[in-house]
């Protein structure tokens, strides 16, 4: 699937440039470094970015961090009182609304000598765990605890799975 991935996005680049695009535009992701992960889906996207460099199209990369949407997908326990997310309880985190990725992309499309050739990273907030249990808490209307996964493995596993 992943492959299919690089597969997609190589050939939309390349139609891109073929078709003398005059910007083009690729969404990756925030966790896209010099380095494989490991996680076939983090690894695609840098993949296609290397493609997208070498290709003659000018062309700018944005990696948006989570997605604000994520925070409301069920599996996270909040119909139990509790929510389960990334962070430890007092460390931040970057958001970023689907609606502003739009956005920011609206205005990278309108200023390709500012950002052609450029890689921007996209976020239009920052939240903590305990910031989430209080708006979760507020929202509901009842109470709601905040317990990032690595708590919890900690309480299901002790010390040693960290």
């Amino acid at each position: 699937m992943h492959d299919e991935e690089v597969n997609f996005g190589t050939a939309i680049a390349n139609l891109a440039a073929e078709s003398g695009v005059a910007h083009l535009v690729y969404s990756s992701g925030a966790s896209v470094g010099e380095k494989p992960t490991g996680v076939p889906r983090f690894d695609a996207k840098p993949r296609i970015e290397a493609h997208i460099r070498a290709l003659p199209v000018t062309a700018t990369v944005v990696r948006p961090v989570i997605f604000m949407e994520m925070l409301a997908r069920p599996g996270f326990e909040l119909n139990e009182g509790r929510y389960v997310f990334f962070p430890r309880p007092d460390q931040s985190m970057q958001l970023v609304a689907v609606d502003d990725i739009g956005k920011f992309a609206a205005v990278i499309f309108a200023d390709k000598m500012r950002f052609g050739g450029r890689t921007v990273r996209l976020a239009s907030d920052t939240i903590t765990g305990r910031e989430l249990e209080e708006i979760f808490t507020e929202a509901t209307r009842r109470p709601i605890t905040y317990s990032g996964f690595a708590g919890v493995f900690l309480n299901l596993y002790g010390d040693r799975s960290i």
